[in-house]
């Protein structure tokens, strides 16, 4: 399963080192250190995964045909950013952001960057084929012990080759 999502996964990689790259970076810092294991107490399924793990994010969770009503996520810091990748063979659906009133075409193939912690967001319905989203996130407790790297807002200044008109 790992391996058939890794140029996927690399694809994603680099859209959170654009858009937060403090935050890709803390992630990267606490997977080699995971990896490195000093204390031994990884089993070998574990190292294994570790060793194999495509992506910077911590977990995955894959959502399959259902709804996922209005929610925060939990686990993760205010902080840090969550990856939505909507996939599957549906026509149409739609991602309400309830705390600011958006909502977003959500149809196979589109990638939201969310602060998934912060913002209270759903997908209420779908309709045409299966549904499947990929749900990318930090727990904020693994960054902390693991990356001891500060992770804080983003500001427009963190991009000094921006050009602004």
């Amino acid at each position: 399963w790992l391996s058939h999502l890794e140029a996927f996964e690399t694809i994603l990689n680099h859209v959170l080192a654009l858009t937060a790259p403090v935050q890709h970076d803390a992630g990267i810092k606490a997977q080699q250190k995971i990896r490195e294991d000093p204390k031994h107490v990884l089993s070998d399924k574990a190292r294994t995964t570790m060793q194999n793990w495509p992506s910077v994010f911590t977990g995955i969770s894959v959502i399959s045909n259902r709804t996922t009503p209005p929610h925060r996520d939990t686990g993760g810091s205010i902080y840090d950013f969550d990856i939505l990748a909507s996939t599957g063979t549906h026509k149409k659906a739609t991602l309400h952001i309830q705390d600011t009133g958006l909502k977003f075409g959500y149809q196979p193939g589109v990638v939201v960057v969310l602060l998934g912690k912060l913002l209270r967001h759903s997908v209420p319905s779908w309709s045409g084929g299966e549904r499947v989203c990929y749900a990318h996130f930090m727990r904020g407790n693994v960054l902390d012990r693991y990356s001891h790297q500060k992770r804080s807002w983003i500001y427009l200044s963190d991009y000094p080759d921006v050009v602004l008109p």
